[in-house]
């Protein structure tokens, strides 16, 4: 192995120093050639690697978005396949005709009475239309399901008493509405029951009670009210929303669609007796918004 001299040493500190010198003079044609100096020049480099890994950048997060938005898509149908199956509930065909079957003319006479005087008690006792027109059977018609469920179980007791004189059809037809308005508030307990509510104020749990005998779109009130609230419930869970919120805005969302005494939709009237009743303004809001008024 060459031992090194002071002489070799001396060489390379000259050739070092010539390099330097030349690095500078090629540096300084540079500047003169592009107008910018070095620290210029770094910023300038510096500024279109950065715009360049921006636009990298914004491509790749273009296509994640994109990525992301068809598989939450995807993901949503899952969800919501998965959890109408879940929710999902027997329908009911909707009727605004109920029937009480008779054995003869006879019983129709009598429920007729003279001069029609029976037919007339009992029509304005219930509410309710009363149409014999059919053979075998009398037809009670009318909207209101509370009211024709009243006629029909009133009709039957007087058929099966046998005295049916407008004294008794006022007596019978009383009784009858209170059984069952009890029956209705008992409905309304189990309902909210079912989901998971409790405490409810009386009022909304007679009016929830009321949805046995109120038919929409087909479906029974009850079925589609179960059917809904479990829907929406699996939903908040899926995206972390408040449940106890859901919970109690599907259960409320149809409120509306029973209370006959007032005028207007049944999404602003289930909003306002939500509101009167000084219900959470998030569950109002679920009331409220639930179609697109």
């Amino acid at each position: 192995m060459k031992t090194i001299t002071p002489d070799d040493i001396l060489f390379l500190e000259k050739k070092l120093l010539d390099y330097e010198k030349r690095e500078e003079e090629l540096l300084s044609k540079l500047q003169k050639v592009s107008g910018l100096t070095v620290e210029e020049a770094k910023k300038q480099l510096l500024a279109i690697v950065a715009d360049k890994a921006k636009a990298e950048a914004s491509k790749i997060v273009k296509q994640a978005i994109e990525t992301a938005s068809l598989t939450a898509k995807e993901k949503a149908k899952e969800i919501l396949v998965a959890e109408m199956v879940h929710g999902a509930n027997t329908y009911v065909a909707e009727f605004t005709v109920s029937v009480v079957k008779i054995t003869d003319d006879e019983v129709k006479g009598r429920i007729i009475g003279k001069e029609g005087k029976n037919i007339r008690a009992l029509e304005q006792a219930t509410g309710v239309d009363f149409i014999m027109d059919e053979e075998g059977e009398i037809r009670i018609s009318s909207f209101d399901g509370v009211r024709r469920e009243v006629a029909k179980v009133a009709l039957q007791r007087l058929l099966a008493d046998g005295r049916v004189q407008p004294e008794r059809i006022e007596e019978v037809v009383t009784q009858v509405r209170r059984e069952i308005d009890r029956l209705i508030h008992d409905e309304g307990v189990k309902l909210a029951s079912d989901v998971g509510v409790y405490n409810l104020a009386p009022e909304l749990l007679d009016l929830l009670g009321k949805f046995k005998y109120r038919f929409s779109y087909g479906q029974n009130l009850i079925a589609h009210t179960l059917e809904e609230t479990k829907i929406g419930m699996a939903l908040a869970s899926e995206v972390g929303a408040d449940l106890n919120v859901v919970r109690l805005g599907c259960l409320l969302h149809d409120i509306g669609k029973v209370i006959d005494k007032e005028e207007g939709s049944h999404v602003t009237l289930g909003a306002q007796l939500c509101r009167r009743l000084n219900l959470p303004e998030k569950v109002i809001a679920c009331v409220e918004e639930h179609h697109d008024d």
